[in-house]
């Protein structure tokens, strides 16, 4: 791991915002130019890079909507749930599902981050039916270059200039609390390359995502199953 210097902290005051600010704006711009799609870091997902995206996401969201009505190439899925909408980062949209087919591959949620594998369980001693999905939030693997290049192109489709107009809603006394709160709470190298944390996942699970993960890639298809067979009186009525 390259030594990466820390900001110069002496007798620097916690109420120093100016400065602070600084630190924030220096931190962020490592990591928007890390975000490239063709980035191929499988570390987990840094502290730094999760508070970035969720404001990219936030941005993303409403200019998504308002201007392609939901049907743009981004990997944006807006789902609705009890009457609201969740987004999700990733490259399917569970609306444009096929019956029979299910989601398969990298899935973004808040901060967390799973590897859905297309499998779709069915209720089983009163558990209600859901999509099996594999929790790498904390593991290092091929899913997390994956969420890096799709970060890539909402950002790249946002553009820089309101991309920083609305991630860094104030400069000095006025930035934000919980921007400082991060710069002031690690050194930069801790932010932008933590020491990788022992897998939280077991041997066989890590490699049924790498699996999943590395086959969405190479075919480019988000989905799996087959759509109900049509019978011969749909056939023939259409």
């Amino acid at each position: 791991m390259p030594d990466i210097p820390d900001w110069d902290r002496t007798n620097k005051s916690p109420h120093d915002g100016r400065f602070w600010a600084e630190c924030v704006q220096d931190l962020f711009q490592e990591v928007m130019r890390s975000l490239t799609r063709t980035n191929s870091n499988e570390a987990p997902i840094t502290k730094a890079e999760w508070l970035l995206f969720n404001r990219i996401r936030g941005v993303a969201d409403g200019k998504y909507v308002r201007e392609s009505g939901g049907q743009s190439q981004l990997p944006i899925d807006r789902v609705h749930q009890e009457g609201s909408y969740s987004t999700y980062i990733r490259r399917w949209k569970e609306q444009h599902r096929k019956p029979g087919e299910y989601g398969r591959g990298v899935s973004v949620s808040g901060n967390e981050l799973y590897v859905y594998t297309g499998v779709y369980k069915s209720s089983v001693g009163g558990r209600a039916p859901y999509f099996e999905k594999i929790d790498v939030t904390k593991d290092a693997g091929p899913w997390n270059p994956q969420v890096r290049q799709m970060f890539a192109e909402i950002k790249s489709y946002l553009g820089e200039p309101v991309t920083w107009s609305r991630i860094l809603h104030g400069v000095g006394p006025w930035a934000e609390p919980d921007l400082v709160k991060l710069v002031q709470s690690a050194s930069k190298q801790e932010l932008l390359q933590p020491a990788l944390p022992k897998p939280s996942l077991s041997k066989d699970q890590l490699e049924r995502a790498r699996q999943v993960v590395e086959e969405c890639r190479r075919t480019g298809k988000h989905t799996t199953g087959q759509p109900p067979k049509r019978s011969w009186l749909q056939n023939f009525f259409g």
